[in-house]
């Protein structure tokens, strides 16, 4: 695919795939403006990346994950700010929000676990949109999400909670 045609491409799956993405960062992140920025973001990735994304079997996928690594980093970068602040509490209006849930469970189970579990059950994403997300069928997402379920009961335990 020559220049103009992967330009073409790229405008495709931009179009294709922005609202849903904008959804998705406008849910964890709780801000539309963060959002649009983080769905910016993720496709200058792509466009520098193009012969990355055209090879991939999955490119709504990899957009997805793609952003998810965005919004994770402006994640960090706000709990940091946080930390530097030497905040006593959290922004308002985050208490018990997608948020708040991943960086307090961020490390006792796998990302994409995580991630699958909070979409579910916190942004209450169907089994539908989750497999469509990640390129698997329904049935993967819900296996998946039981998985890491039972990860978490483990990790719970161990620490005696």
């Amino acid at each position: 695919m020559g220049g103009a045609g992967c330009d073409e491409y790229f405008t495709r799956l931009y179009g294709e795939n922005f609202p849903d993405m904008y959804y998705f960062a406008r849910k964890v992140l709780g801000s539309g403006e963060l959002a649009e920025d983080a769905v910016q973001e993720a496709f200058v990735v792509a466009y520098r990346k193009l012969d990355v994304l055209m090879a991939s079997p999955a490119p709504r996928a990899w957009l997805f994950r793609t952003l998810r690594n965005v919004v994770g980093d402006c994640l960090r970068r706000r709990a940091r700010l946080v930390e530097l602040l030497g905040a006593e509490r959290e922004p308002e209006g985050s208490a018990g929000d997608p948020v708040d849930l991943r960086l307090e469970l961020e490390g006792a189970i796998d990302r994409d676990s995580l991630d699958m579990l909070v979409r579910i059950y916190a942004e209450r994403y169907s089994y539908k949109e989750v497999a469509g997300l990640y390129g698997i069928t329904v049935d993967a997402a819900k296996k998946r999400v039981q998985r890491a379920k039972d990860r978490l009961r483990g990790q719970f335990r161990k620490e005696g909670l």
